[in-house]
């Protein structure tokens, strides 16, 4: 068991475990088939400069421990942990998110790892949230019938270094002992068990016949994302 994860362990420090492996003969569609599929609740991300030019890192992130989302016209707010049911929130929508942030910080970040490595929460917020916070009009109906904002902390993260040709699998581990009745040594070793489960789907070449569906057209009602002139 590595010694400063024990030691953070028992200081209730939240902490990443990660593992790092070349990246040349992997691109990040690829990688997100062969770690996602067809499962919920993943996402995709490439950082683009100035509009045009891709940047330097590409984030996957998956098997998410904890689910926000908010609809603001029906003033609903709700929380999954895991893959357990939806609870109803009683705070107010920021206060709740604030709540969701805190629960996401990480004390204990290894040198050397790309930034995001320790952002917690992904996901979207739409132009209703986005009313929370600024005083911008509601004039517009609601076509799509989704909530204004869905978000996620991933279990675990697929980073590209697109100049250094490197992947970095990093799982969190928010428990400590001030708030978990495993050992540190187990803790340890179900944070490792997922980041070998990762890279070991990494290592499977992928099932094309299981990608090629045919992708079918929204409804008509459906098809124009939502807008809102300011």
């Amino acid at each position: 068991m590595n010694s400063d994860f024990s030691t953070n362990f028992a200081a209730g420090k939240t902490q990443l475990v990660w593992k790092a492996m070349p990246g040349d003969l992997e691109t990040p569609v690829s990688a997100y088939l062969k770690l996602c599929g067809e499962d919920p609740y993943c996402f995709l991300l490439e950082s683009v400069e100035g509009g045009a030019t891709l940047g330097r890192y590409s984030i996957i992130g998956l098997a998410p421990d904890f689910l926000w989302s908010c609809d603001v016209r029906k003033n609903s707010v709700s929380t999954r942990q895991g893959t357990g049911p939806w609870t109803a929130e009683t705070d107010a929508a920021l206060t709740s998110l604030r709540k969701a942030i805190a629960s996401c910080h990480i004390d204990i970040t290894p040198e050397g790892l790309p930034p995001m490595a320790v952002s917690g929460l992904f996901g979207m917020m739409g132009y209703d949230m986005v009313r929370l916070a600024e005083n911008i009009p509601d004039n517009k109906p609601d076509d799509l019938g989704i909530p204004d904002s869905v978000l996620m902390r991933p279990g675990i993260l697929c980073i590209f270094d697109n100049v250094k040709n490197i992947i970095t699998l990093v799982t969190p581990v928010y428990e400590h002992a001030q708030n978990s009745g495993k050992t540190a040594g187990d803790t340890e070793a179900e944070a490792t068990a997922r980041l070998e489960a990762a890279f070991k789907k990494l290592q499977t070449p992928i099932d094309f016949t299981a990608h090629n569906k045919k992708i079918l057209a929204p409804p008509a009602s459906r098809r124009s994302a939502k807008h809102h002139e300011g």
